[in-house]
């Protein structure tokens, strides 16, 4: 991290009908951190990070990307904006009726401009840093769950963001995956100019690659702090969390 912030949120508000979800969140990212936001169910985790993206808006607030407001942006520009992000959905959001190799292509091909050979070789070089091999012709249902989510990594980096969104990584995995997962994403925000946010109900998961955690409760975040901190933390709120999603330590089957 280099003290400078990349993304800020305001105040933030958002109501669907009755239902309000965002009570006036306030979030520092600093540009290069890993930071992980927590929460139960209905929260409204994806929510904010849909906010990031640009694809809601508030009902009130601000979202601050370098320092600049993109709630005034056109669709024109929050899609000149949206280069700067990759996104990676549950369970990866592939093509089905596309090989992986086509599917990492896909951004590439529509955005980079790169010739054939070029494309392959990113391709190729995605593929390496999310440490799958050979898969370049198998259809994503041929792919296990945990693959299946590197591929999507794999897409979400093709274009070389310097904004990574992750959600629920790890979602329905087991524990060995879950530290595997956890590694990659790791690992692909070792370089201090990508910032990633992930959002997560998975503790194992967010001690394995946050900065810092934030933890959203009734629409506000209520904490915010390192791993260390989270652990520490004696907030009624992050205890509970803590309490109701128990881990051990790792045995050395799933390190």
């Amino acid at each position: 991290m280099n003290g400078r912030t990349k993304i800020s949120l305001r105040g933030l508000h958002k109501a669907f009908g009755e239902k309000v979800v965002l009570r006036g969140v306030d979030l520092d990212v600093p540009e290069g951190s890993s930071t992980v936001i927590m929460g139960g169910s209905g929260m409204g985790k994806s929510v904010l990070l849909k906010h990031v993206i640009g694809l809601l808006r508030p009902d009130a607030g601000e979202v601050l990307i370098d320092g600049g407001d993109i709630g005034p942006l056109s669709e024109s520009g929050l899609n000149t904006l949206r280069k700067q992000f990759g996104m990676s959905f549950q369970e990866g959001a592939l093509f089905d009726s596309m090989t992986v190799f086509d599917n990492i292509a896909f951004p590439l091909r529509r955005h980079s401009g790169l010739d054939r050979g070029a494309i392959a070789d990113r391709v190729r070089e995605c593929l390496k840093i999310v440490n799958l091999h050979d898969v370049e012709e198998k259809m994503p249902a041929e792919l296990s769950g945990g693959m299946r989510r590197r591929v999507g990594f794999a897409r979400a980096i093709a274009l070389k963001p310097r904004i990574l969104l992750f959600d629920e990584p790890t979602t329905g995995l087991d524990p060995v995956m879950t530290a595997l997962i956890a590694d990659t994403i790791r690992a692909l925000t070792n370089d201090e100019t990508v910032t990633a946010m992930t959002i997560t109900h998975d503790l194992q998961a967010a001690y394995a690659i946050a900065d810092r955690i934030a933890m959203i409760f009734q629409g506000r975040i209520v904490f915010c702090g390192t791993p260390e901190e989270f652990q520490a933390s004696a907030d009624p709120v992050v205890a509970q969390f803590r309490t109701s999603n128990p881990i051990g330590p790792l045995t050395e089957a799933e390190l």
